[in-house]
């Protein structure tokens, strides 16, 4: 009887036994003809690789699909001459050990309805294949058992260079969309499986039809590259911050801190095309080499036909580091044939996460309703943070003026996204006694004073009365993932008695020296003159209540304010 491999393991090839039966009545002297129809009592399975690309290797993937193997599972290794569908011998059970040799697998070069074999031809001739096949190579016996897993196939191989393993079951689903019915595997017929290029990385699909040994069924393995990794068992015991997942969990983060000492995150990612991690840094001033990622050898998991590998991504340590500066990086943790099927995690590398775009530490301070208040270290618009506030009437260079406008940032009319500057009067001042237009209209980018600060004693928008919420989102001035802090959290700094030191036009925490506020002074409401730098400081809060919002001044005061003047604004971190 045929083996999988055509021989018996010792180069002995294998005869195929054939069967057939007829009635005819045979008479004294007479010669009799009759015709005798004979199947053969095996099942071929053929494969056509068409996923493959003219010349590709392994050192020279070209994005196709290189067949490398075949295993039939679930086959039956014996069969039977007489035919009895009712009939399951108990001694007969199912294997899943045939499979094909790497020279069974050929190349060949199709041109209309001509097939050539090139694969014992030149490399140049090699080259010119259109596919692969295995025909007239794999063969396994009738199989109507349904008591087991279907007959399959498992087919390996590499996808863009990276190891595929396929399984493939021989079922077919019921009417009602679920129940799946192992299709059963009958002599004398021919089972083609062809393997197609997967038209926008669609999922698995395969279809069988039953026929004569000369009729095709088709199997289409069409390779699905759209999946994410899935990461499991994420430690980080050095990690001092997490933000997103659940760390403690084993469930990654978006976003991980690790302190300047270093430290180790491991993780297990797994994906059916094997998975890929690499390591960025945001700028050239991140530095470009303190995140070192290490692998082990994937393992194959065939439940869910995926491989499946450990990573390290070792931190090193930065003792150079300034205590109010982050190092920031990420972990690109993609699907390894498809990049752009990625998941990617923030890390940094100091005190605590960068705040918004820049290297800055934010700074933890204080609590609201039993969580971590996260604060931005400068104001908006400010590039340095705070040591020195030279008052107005003390400035004689232009340096000394630039300096105080990198400490200090921007100003803004409660409720406004628009920045004024210091001193940036009368060009930024729209004209006394305008009339005054609803909030909605006034924060178009059409409205004709859009970029103007409006002068007025209450509000600069008509409709500020009856007002019931607070600084809305689409206005709020502070970067992504941070927001205007709202009166409770002001609360933690007022509680701390914020006032201004005379000599340096700061004020730094007690509790948490490195959270100062700087003399910034102010946009005065009536006139949009700037004034006190240097000397005092107020700040908005997101909180707006009856027509008025709260401010932090460094009197201190903690209250309610009309909503025309320019104050800067310290942002919370959502």
């Amino acid at each position: 009887m045929p083996l999988c491999t055509g021989n018996d393991g010792a180069g002995h090839n294998n005869a195929f036994v054939m069967y057939g039966s007829t009635t005819i009545g045979l008479h004294k002297e007479k010669e009799e003809t009759f015709d005798l129809t004979i199947e053969r009592l095996t099942a071929r399975i053929d494969i056509t690789n068409e996923a493959y690309v003219q010349g590709m290797t392994d050192d020279d993937p070209k994005g196709g699909f290189l067949l490398k193997g075949v295993r039939i599972l679930h086959a039956r290794p014996e069969s039977y001459i007489v035919p009895q569908m009712d009939y399951v011998s108990p001694d007969v059970a199912t294997v899943s050990d045939w499979k094909t040799t790497p020279d069974q697998i050929r190349l060949v070069k199709v041109a209309g309805d001509i097939a050539t074999d090139m694969t014992d031809g030149t490399p140049d001739e090699q080259a010119t294949a259109t596919c692969q096949r295995i025909w007239h190579t794999l063969y396994t016996y009738e199989n109507h058992e349904t008591e087991h897993a279907p007959t399959g196939l498992e087919i390996t191989g590499t996808f863009r260079g990276l190891a595929v393993t396929r399984q493939i079951p021989f079922e077919v689903t019921e009417t009602d969309g679920t129940t799946k019915r192992a299709v059963p595997i009958v002599r004398n017929h021919r089972y083609l499986v062809r393997i197609l290029p997967a038209p926008g990385q669609t999922d698995l699909s395969y279809s069988i039809q039953v026929g004569e040994w000369n009729a095709v069924d088709t199997v289409n393995v069409q390779p699905n590259q759209d999946q994410l990794p899935e990461v499991t068992n994420v430690a980080c015991n050095e990690a001092i911050k997490s933000y997103g997942g659940d760390l403690i969990n084993g469930i990654m983060p978006d976003t991980l801190v690790v302190p300047a000492d270093g430290g180790t995150l491991t993780f297990t990612a797994s994906c059916p095309f094997d998975t890929r991690v690499t390591a960025d840094y945001f700028s050239p001033e991140d530095g470009n080499s303190w995140l070192e990622v290490t692998s082990s050898e994937p393992t194959v998991t065939k439940t869910n036909i995926s491989l499946t590998r450990e990573y390290t991504i070792t931190i090193k340590a930065n003792a150079g580091l300034a205590p109010t500066l982050v190092n920031r990086g990420y972990l690109y943790i993609a699907n390894g044939g498809n990049g752009s099927a990625v998941d990617t995690v923030a890390l940094y590398q100091g005190a605590n996460i960068a705040y918004g775009k820049t290297r800055f530490a934010a700074i933890t301070m204080g609590q609201v309703s039993g969580k971590d208040v996260v604060w931005a270290p400068v104001n908006v618009g400010a590039t340095v943070i705070a040591t020195q506030i030279e008052k107005d009437a003390d400035i004689t260079t232009n340096e000394e003026k630039e300096a105080n406008e990198r400490q200090c940032g921007y100003y803004f009319q409660w409720g406004r996204k628009v920045a004024f500057r210091y001193g940036g009067e009368p060009g930024d001042l729209a004209p006394a006694g305008v009339t005054l237009s609803t909030y909605e209209n006034a924060t178009k980018s059409d409205y004709e004073y859009a970029t103007k600060f409006i002068m007025n004693s209450a509000a600069w928008f008509s409709d500020y009365a009856a007002f019931s919420k607070n600084w809305p989102k689409e206005n709020d001035p502070c970067p992504a993932g941070w927001r205007v802090p709202t009166k409770e959290e002001l609360q933690i700094v007022f509680d701390q008695t914020p006032a201004i030191d005379g000599t340096t036009g700061i004020w730094s925490s007690a509790t948490t020296p490195e959270f100062v506020l700087p003399a910034s002074g102010v946009r005065n409401f009536n006139t949009g003159k700037s004034e006190n730098r240097g000397k005092s400081a107020s700040y908005w809060s997101a909180t707006f209540d009856g027509g008025k919002a709260y401010r932090l001044n460094t009197d201190p005061l903690l209250e309610k304010r009309d909503i025309a003047p320019g104050y800067p604004v310290r942002c919370v971190k959502e």
